[in-house]
């Protein structure tokens, strides 16, 4: 279950942005949760901003002189790359553009087995094959040993990146990047595309209106694969793009979106998202990022055909290899259910693909809400990635468990490790030590929604100005509302069952509600049902008539108490870790015979524990007692807890006394 958080804004504020831009008060009030509260943020936000001027950055006009020189005397130049989305499209942006304007030119992107960014091996090659300049995008601010190989080789070295800078920074002809410590370019959150696009405007003398025609779509693509803030110039360039999609002349992506069913009136950041950037990045998880690159550079239609068509059978087999790694830690989880008490979950398994593993992660955070790591071993080697909350910071955890590790590196919420196979047990108890000391009441996973909406809010008018705010992405999420005391009218299976339907009456008004996250065997609500939901407010058009539905991003019963709620948990947790508990809570969450009745009872009629909780709440049952009791019934063989499903299943014919609890005794005898 997830916190909710729901933002609100100052009406004199709301008023006063209306009165300045003349817009609804229902955008206004929207732009203001997102801390746009003036005229000039307004404008700056909403219209379409050009490009600062690229030699802004610090060495553009050294790596302008260098490639033009360069392009001059036939150098056979070299742009390395990156296998992910961002560095295939940054590659290329700049190769495109050095083959238009007649350069000798080539590109490289390592392969997974390599490893991120420039490697001596490759490098080596590249000079035995001719190679006399590389220019790196997408990585290469780190590339110190790299750079020097090269000087020593008399190879120039041109560096373009995004990723924070060491302290020791590379020795290169030029080093762009915008985080530079004494780089005064205005906006810095760009994609290794979009500083690769403000090099070809550099190159054109800071022509960004025309680079932008020529390149906005491709780097459009990159910007979003890389989920950096669409903010700024970043908005301006995926704005461009999206614009530019509509009509590409590109034969690779035309086929892209063909393949991936992508309609121009489906072109939105999104979908482009969820469709095409995950297909660009599998061919550099299970064949070679080189199949994408080659895929936009086609000039054949058959070709692009079939290059789009390979990319997304390589997307098909990426799925496939994800759901077969998430079964396996589900199956370890179910043989070990104690894996879940943890305040973070560690799984490994062997052989495991590493370029899924992330993905895994990620999805096992949304399941079960608290940090993880997903370890492969392939031998003794292990690698990992990890996901995280706000509020839990994976890198300190790693920098505390550093010794352990063979490398890692990574940010707040998303991390990477490898290991050896010798240390995992070690590197478990380390992380179990570090969280008991900094975070013995873990933060929780949380979801956000602007602002509870109402039933006068949802006209067509008001979802359709939605669009203003778009491009939606990091930093800029598509807008989601709580709707508060809705009842549920009447539910139904979609996609045999995979999803859930059911319509609301909201305020009088009746509304479809669409869950894809929920299968319909699962869905736990009922006829009549109150409950509050937070999702998204879309405009619907069917055969003509435009109706209102709504996403469900997540939804419980009203009323519920969600402080006392993850208080409860807080302190369940650490009785299952075995920790102490204040002797004034125990008396709280140890269960008479009578709270032990009252479960039974509850959860006779209410076989989901997620549902069976939420109704002892409302009968003053504290969850922590609730969990106590039905941890206490599960010893004693009278039910059986399914922790995958959170199904209770009640065993007919066993009989057993609640002395012989060993739980409810452990816990009595903390009270003495």
């Amino acid at each position: 279950m997830k916190r909710w958080s729901i933002s609100s804004a100052d009406e004199e504020k709301i008023k006063s942005l209306q009165k300045a831009t003349g817009l609804s008060e229902f955008i206004c009030k929207l732009l203001a949760v997102r801390g746009i509260e003036t005229f000039e943020q307004a404008k700056a936000f909403i219209d379409e901003s050009e490009l600062s001027d690229p030699f802004l950055l610090e060495d553009m006009n050294i790596a302008v002189q260098a490639i033009r020189q360069a392009l001059e005397n036939g150098t056979k130049i070299t742009v390395f790359g990156d296998y992910d989305c961002d560095g295939v499209t940054a590659t290329v942006i700049l190769y495109s553009y050095l083959e238009a304007v007649g350069g000798e030119v080539n590109w490289y992107i390592p392969s997974r087995e390599e490893g991120y960014g420039m490697n001596i091996p490759a490098l080596e090659n590249l000079i035995k094959q001719g190679t006399q300049m590389v220019i790196t995008v997408d990585n290469g601010i780190s590339a110190v040993n790299e750079a020097e190989f090269l000087k020593q080789n008399n190879i120039p070295l041109i560096i373009t990146d995004h990723h924070k800078p060491p302290e020791v920074l590379p020795d290169a002809v030029a080093i762009i990047n915008p985080h530079r410590i004494d780089d005064n370019s205005p906006f810095k959150p760009l994609a290794g595309a979009g500083v690769a696009l403000k090099l070809v405007a550099a190159l054109e003398d800071g022509d960004c209106e025309t680079v932008l025609e020529q390149y906005s779509e491709i780097a459009t693509i990159g910007t979003i694969g890389d989920i950096v803030p669409l903010e700024g110039e970043n908005r301006t360039i995926v704005s461009r793009g999206l614009n530019g999609l509509l009509n590409t002349e590109n034969l690779g992506l035309i086929q892209l979106m063909k393949n991936a069913g992508l309609t121009s009136d489906r072109i939105n950041s999104t979908s482009i998202a969820f469709t095409l950037c995950p297909r660009i990045n599998a061919a550099g998880r299970y064949e070679h990022a080189a199949r994408a690159v080659e895929l936009f550079l086609c000039e054949n239609n058959e070709l692009a055909k079939s290059k789009a068509e390979l990319l997304s059978q390589l997307n098909t087999k990426r799925r496939e290899a994800e759901a077969d790694i998430i079964s396996e830690i589900e199956k370890q989880i179910s043989e070990n259910p104690s894996l879940l008490d943890q305040r973070v979950l560690i799984i490994s398994g062997e052989n495991w693909h590493h370029g899924v593993i992330g993905i895994v992660s990620a999805r096992i955070l949304e399941k079960y809400g608290k940090p993880n790591m997903i370890i492969s071993f392939n031998g003794v080697e292990g690698r990992a990635s990890a996901r995280s909350i706000d509020g839990f910071s994976l890198y300190k955890l790693l920098t505390y468990c550093s010794d352990l590790l063979e490398k890692f590196g990574g940010h707040t919420k998303a991390a990477g490790f490898s290991i050896e196979k010798g240390n995992l047990e070690t590197f478990k108890q380390r992380v179990y030590e570090y969280c008991a000391i900094n975070h013995s009441n873990m933060p929780v996973h949380t979801i956000n929604a602007d602002f509870e909406i109402s039933a006068k809010d949802l006209t067509e008018k008001n979802l359709d100005d939605v669009s203003l705010l778009e491009p939606f992405g990091e930093n800029n999420p598509e807008p989601v509302f709580l709707f508060k005391n809705c009842i549920i009218k009447s539910t139904r299976a979609l996609k045999n069952g995979k999803y859930t339907s059911f319509e609301i009456d909201f305020e009088g008004k009746s509304y479809k509600a669409l869950c894809f996250s929920t299968a319909f065997a699962d869905f736990i609500y009922n006829i009549n049902d109150n409950v509050d939901i937070i999702g998204v407010p879309q405009l619907n058009e069917y055969q003509g008539k435009i109706s209102i539905i709504i996403k469900v991003k997540d939804m419980r019963y009203c009323g519920f108490k969600q402080e006392r709620y993850f208080n409860a948990i807080s302190t369940y947790q650490k009785l299952r870790l075995g920790e102490n508990v204040d002797k004034k809570l125990l008396n709280r969450i140890i269960p008479n015979r009578d709270d032990m009745k009252t479960v039974f009872d509850i959860i006779k009629n209410n076989s989901n524990l997620e549902k069976a909780e939420i109704i002892a709440l409302s009968q003053r049952i504290n969850t922590c007692m609730f969990r106590v009791a039905v941890d206490s019934f599960e010893e004693l063989g009278i039910i059986k807890l399914n922790k995958l499903s959170n199904n209770i299943k009640i065993n007919k014919g066993v009989k057993a006394k609640l002395s012989e609890s060993e739980l409810l005794k452990k816990l009595a005898s903390q009270l003495q």
